[in-house]
């Protein structure tokens, strides 16, 4: 089995199938068509990055309210009263 066989590990097939794909764009095509995969493309581009943005904020807002929320948990469990003696149920101490 060659290293062809999967599509990850080929080379230049990045190429290959981008050229491809620009004759399809400038010879099969109407200006309309065009003009309307060209938006679309931008429209993708755009909604990509603000979801990747919002995502990224999101993220690290909810990684520090964790981290914030459990230093409280340690903070309170580390204030909490500690025994000093133990106080057996027939009295003795």
């Amino acid at each position: 089995m060659s290293t062809d066989s999967i599509a990850l590990l080929r080379k230049n097939a990045g190429q290959d199938i981008r050229a491809l794909a620009q004759e399809h764009f400038k010879h099969d095509l109407q200006d309309s068509d065009r003009d309307a995969l060209t938006s679309a493309a931008g429209k993708i581009s755009t909604h990509l990055t603000v979801g990747s943005a919002l995502g990224l904020a999101l993220g690290a807002f909810l990684a520090f309210r964790l981290r914030r929320t459990r230093m409280q948990m340690f903070n309170a469990f580390r204030a909490h009263e500690k025994p000093t003696h133990v106080k057996f149920a027939d009295g003795r101490e």
